[in-house]
């Protein structure tokens, strides 16, 4: 990657990075032709809003270009100022593009007086999209709609649509989403991934991973961490918590939230810090609070764990979590991972649960005049889906828990109901489970019930029974 750099306060001999200085490039920024740029700031005066619309001019996609602004800590530290920029274009190398439904356009604040004289034209945010090849939607899912605090999100006829407009960028939905299909392309799993391996590789001293909001301020540097953005902190999950440290972190840690777009987002940070902890300690890792911490505080002065795992942000990054760990059961209302258990006597086998499953962690079998519902532990992100459609009170339970037995156990059966036959084609009709069901809703009616029970939907139109 061929960087740019601003020379106006920064002596670049000193870094050890191979850039292209420039003079005056914060308050003019010049975009050269080219395939892969990345810019590096000398102060917090960079005007982005005119480098974007610099960048677009030019042909670039604004969120391709890594852009690492510096303050006075930074540029005092080689260390940091090598670790930034490597970790800004690894996490630029894994960009996936945005398409227009990810861009959501605002009107810049001024920033400086070339903003005041130039014509004043829209820029973009990021916003989440579902894609349409990996959503649950058309079978029911709405994990995305019931977690969006804006309203930006509405499911209908199996479809979810989003209001661009509406959307404040939290990334709640991308952090629920079963499936992975809620995609902000500027917060992938594998752009944090590249970003936090990045970092903890560029120093041979403990580093630590702090959080933090990217709506608003960016916390101080402190000595020994790096900041990671996410689109609000508000969204972070036990696991992604925990992730750094099975990178290689010494320390992970949340900045306050200070975008004052959701309410909630601190006392959610909280509880996902509190919940981080509570896992680690079942799985036996000691000293959980100088490992998880509410705020950057001394420089990490331990070592990372002896644990390493890739892929902790993704849809089901907290089985990959709880394999790496090891032992451990915790149960919590924040727990990310379900055990799902049927009662035999209540369940009518109308496949529901199976049918909205948005991760497949549930599925249904057929065959040999049985019907059977199977259930994948590590692919169950206890999102409830199953539960809320079940037809029958009772018939289905979550439990939310990370019980490494559990996913030990792996894919198995939980229930196998007997299904009738068509007297005429010898087809399936229905579980039998189904068919009492049904017959303790029409009463008395015993002709109709003994014409449903004894011939499946194709031939009932050409069949009694008597």
């Amino acid at each position: 990657m061929r960087w740019i750099v601003c020379a106006d306060r920064l002596d670049w001999g000193l870094i050890g990075l191979e850039v292209a200085e420039r003079r005056g490039w914060c308050g003019d920024p010049v975009v050269p032709e080219g395939d892969e740029l990345g810019f590096v700031g000398c102060a917090e005066d960079l005007d982005r809003s005119h480098l974007e619309r610099r960048l677009r001019s030019a042909g670039f996609d604004p969120f391709a270009v890594p852009t690492v602004v510096l303050s006075e800590v930074d540029r005092s530290e080689p260390d940091r100022v090598r670790a930034l920029v490597s970790a800004a274009g690894a996490r630029a190398r894994q960009y996936p593009g945005a398409r227009p439904e990810h861009l959501k356009p605002v009107m810049p604040r001024v920033a400086s007086r070339r903003s005041v004289l130039a014509f004043m034209r829209p820029i973009y945010r990021s916003v989440p999209h579902p894609d349409p090849g990996a959503c649950g939607a058309a079978d029911g899912c709405r994990a995305c709609v019931d977690t969006c605090p804006h309203g930006a999100l509405e499911w209908s006829n199996g479809v979810v649509t989003d209001d661009r407009l509406a959307c404040e960028g939290c990334g709640r939905c991308v952090a629920v989403c079963p499936a992975g299909a809620m995609i902000d392309p500027r917060f992938t799993p594998s752009q944090l991934e590249a970003e936090i391996g990045a970092l903890v590789h560029a120093h041979a001293a403990p580093t630590g991973i702090l959080w933090h909001c990217s709506r608003g301020a960016a916390p101080d540097p402190t000595p020994g961490w790096h900041g990671v953005a996410v689109p609000c902190v508000g969204m972070l999950m036990p696991h992604w918590i925990i992730g750094p440290l099975v990178q290689g972190a010494a320390a992970v840690a949340v900045a306050e939230c200070n975008c004052g777009l959701e309410s909630d987002s601190n006392g959610r940070a909280a509880a996902a810090v509190t919940a981080a902890r509570q896992w680690l300690g079942a799985a036996g890792i000691g000293d959980v609070a100088a490992r998880v911490q509410g705020s950057a505080g001394a420089a990490p002065l331990r070592g990372g764990l002896p644990i390493r795992a890739c892929g902790v942000y993704g849809a089901h990054g907290a089985a990959i979590l709880a394999s790496a760990l090891g032992a451990a059961v915790w149960d919590g209302d924040l727990a990310p991972l379900g055990v799902i258990s049927i009662d035999q006597e209540t369940c009518t086998g109308c496949e529901m649960c199976a049918t909205v499953c948005p991760s497949a962690a549930l599925v249904s079998v057929g065959g040999d005049g049985n019907l059977e519902l199977w259930f994948e532990p590590s692919r169950c992100t206890a999102c409830g889906q199953c539960v809320d459609r079940c037809p029958e009170d009772g018939a289905i339970s979550l439990r939310r828990a990370v019980d490494t037995a559990e996913l030990g156990v792996g894919r198995r059966r939980l229930i196998e109901l007997e299904v009738a036959r068509c007297v005429k084609c010898g087809g399936s009709i229905a579980p039998q489970a189904a068919l009492h069901r049904i017959a303790s809703v029409l009463g008395n009616d015993a002709a109709l019930i003994r014409q449903i029970s004894s011939v499946c939907l194709d031939c009932r139109g050409t069949t009694m029974v008597f």
